[in-house]
């Protein structure tokens, strides 16, 4: 059973962007290495061409993704913030992949509905 909470990776988060914690451009080079998240890839809104530094987890209770992605707004100024996406289930998944697969979907729904929002608010790119 996962004993964080979506704020505890924000603001884990938060101290990596910040570099409040010891190796912490290791861990952002770490975070950055190309994979396939659910932050960005799949979605219909979250723009290709933005910096993501994430990890993806998942197991037959599990799907999730942590993640600061670095928008940019139309003058090409940052404006990071964390996306957090936890689901969690009791009982086992079944099938594994299905499972996993749709609730990535869902995560993927959510990130696009948290860049529309911001976009509007920051006017991001």
């Amino acid at each position: 059973r996962n004993k964080a909470s979506a704020r505890d990776y924000s603001r884990f988060l938060y101290a990596v962007w910040k570099d409040r914690l010891p190796y912490a451009d290791d861990m952002k080079y770490l975070l950055g290495l190309p994979n396939n998240d659910r932050i960005q890839d799949g979605t219909k809104y979250v723009p290709d061409g933005y910096r993501i530094l994430d990890k993806t987890g998942s197991t037959a209770h599990l799907c999730g993704n942590m993640g600061i992605v670095v928008a940019r707004d139309n003058k090409g100024r940052p404006h990071p913030y964390t996306m957090i996406g936890i689901i969690e289930k009791r009982r086992r998944g079944t099938p594994y992949w299905a499972w996993i697969k749709d609730r990535g979907n869902v995560i993927r729904e959510v990130s696009d509905l948290v860049y529309t929002e911001l976009k509007r608010q920051y006017n991001l790119a």
